[in-house]
C-alpha cells in the first residue's frame, strides 16, 4: 500500500492562485507543494498526473444542522440527516453543527455522537453549543464548560433573534452569554464566536446594534446569518460590514447568490462575507398568522452550485468567489490554525479536484480519496 500520494501539475488555488503546482501527501498532511516535486520512494507512492484540473481548498460548511433540524409542524416534520457522503460529493470537508429550533427532543448528546462518527469517516465536525432560545440547552452544566472542556465546541450558536420561533431574549441576556463565549473562548484557545439566527421580524439586527453600543463586545464575535432572509435584513447585513466591520453570513441558495453578487459589485469587501448551507435543516412556510403550512429540508450542495453561478454566470474570480467559501469561513471560527479552508505545506490535505467546467472529479479529505465521479 502506497505511503505517499503525489498529486502531479494542477492549478491550485489555496485560496488565491497559486499556478501550476504538485501536491505531496503523507498520511493526512500536505507535505510540500512546489513545481515538479520529484517522487519520493517509488515503490511507496502513488502518482497521478491531473493535468488541466483545478485544486481547492475542501468547502468548510458554517451552519449545519448534523442530526436534522425542524419541527415547527409537529413530529412528522423533524427533518432527516443524511450522509457524510452528500457533503464529499458537493466538495465539502468540514461542517460546523448546531441545534437550532427544537433543543427539547434534540439534544448535545446526540449531537455530539453525530460530530464524532463524522470525523471518524474524515468530514471533520465543529459543534456550536446552546440552541435557538434561552436558557441555552448545553452538554455539560454551562456553555462555557462545553467550550473549554469538549474539543469539538467552538462557540454557541444558533442563537434566533427577530423570529417567532425565538424567546424574547432581551439586550443583557444577550450580552451575558456573548461575553460567556467569548471568555471561555479565550481560556480554551478558541475564538467563541457566536451564530446569530436572523428571522423577518422588523427588529432585524437592532439587538446587534445595541450590544456593540457600550464597547466590551466586539462586532467581529458575532456572524448573523440568514442575512438575506428580507431587503431589510440584507440592507442592515451591508451596513453591519460597511458601518461596524462585521461579518455576514448568507444562506446559500438563488436568492442569497444573487445578493452576494450585489454586493461583491458594490466592492462590499469579500473578506466580510461567508456562504453556509443550513444543511439538513427545516425551511418552514407560515402563513401571515404565524401558522405551519409545510416545510422542505435544506440541501447540502447549494455551496458548490453556489460557488459555479458566480463564477461561470456571474463572472467573479475564482479566487475571489472561492474566499466565501473557505477561508473566510475558517478564520472567522478560528479554524484556519488547523489547515481548513486553505491549502498550504504542513496544512490538512482537504481539498477538490475540478475540470475545466467545475464540475468535481474527486474530493479528498484528511489525506483520503473520499469521493470520485
Amino acid at each position: 500500500m502506497a505511503i505517499f500520494k503525489l498529486l502531479k501539475n494542477l492549478n491550485v488555488f489555496s485560496p488565491q492562485s497559486l499556478g501550476k503546482r504538485d501536491i505531496l501527501i503523507y498520511g493526512t498532511q500536505i507535505v510540500k507543494m512546489a513545481q515538479d516535486i520529484e517522487t519520493p520512494f517509488a515503490n511507496e507512492t502513488e502518482v497521478a498526473d491531473y493535468s488541466g484540473f483545478y485544486c481547492f481548498p475542501g468547502f468548510v460548511d458554517g451552519h449545519v444542522h448534523i442530526i436534522g433540524g425542524g419541527g415547527e409542524g409537529g413530529f412528522f416534520t423533524r427533518t432527516t440527516p443524511q450522509s457524510e457522503q452528500d457533503f464529499f460529493m458537493s466538495g465539502t470537508t468540514a461542517v460546523i453543527g448546531v441545534l437550532g429550533t427544537d433543543g427539547i427532543m434534540r439534544t448535545h448528546r446526540e449531537l455530539l455522537g453525530q460530530a464524532r462518527k463524522f470525523s471518524h469517516n474524515k468530514l471533520k465536525t465543529y459543534l456550536m453549543t446552546g440552541n435557538y432560545a434561552l436558557p441555552l440547552v448545553t452538554l455539560l452544566k454551562t456553555l462555557q464548560e462545553d467550550i473549554m472542556f469538549i474539543p469539538e465546541y467552538i462557540g454557541i450558536g444558533e442563537i434566533a433573534i427577530s423570529d417567532h420561533r425565538g424567546s424574547g431574549i432581551t439586550l443583557e441576556e444577550f450580552r451575558r452569554i456573548l461575553l460567556q463565549s467569548r471568555v471561555a473562548g479565550m481560556l480554551s484557545g478558541k475564538f467563541g464566536k457566536a451564530i446569530i439566527h436572523v428571522g423577518g421580524i422588523k427588529t432585524g439586527l437592532e439587538l446587534l446594534r445595541q450590544a456593540v453600543s457600550i464597547g466590551d463586545i466586539s462586532p467581529h464575535q458575532m456572524l448573523p446569518t440568514h442575512i438575506s432572509r428580507t431587503s431589510q435584513t440584507l440592507d442592515e447585513g451591508k451596513e453591519w460590514i460597511l458601518t461596524y466591520g462585521g461579518f455576514i453570513d448568507f444562506t446559500a441558495g438563488e436568492q442569497a447568490i444573487e445578493a452576494i453578487n450585489c454586493l461583491l459589485q458594490d466592492h462590499v469587501p469579500a473578506e466580510k462575507i461567508l456562504c453556509s448551507s443550513d444543511g439538513w435543516g427545516s425551511m418552514p412556510v407560515f402563513d401571515e398568522n404565524g401558522n405551519f403550512v409545510s416545510v422542505k429540508t435544506a440541501p447540502v450542495d447549494t455551496l458548490y452550485k453556489g460557488f459555479i453561478n458566480l463564477v461561470t454566470q456571474k463572472g467573479h474570480s475564482i479566487e475571489t468567489v472561492l474566499k466565501l467559501f473557505t477561508s473566510n469561513v475558517s478564520d472567522f471560527f478560528g479554524i484556519s490554525k488547523e489547515g481548513y479552508g486553505y491549502l498550504r505545506e504542513g496544512g490538512i490535505a482537504s481539498f477538490v479536484l475540478a475540470d475545466q467546467d467545475l464540475k468535481i472529479k474527486e474530493t479528498f479529505s484528511q489525506g483520503e480519496r473520499v469521493f470520485s465521479s
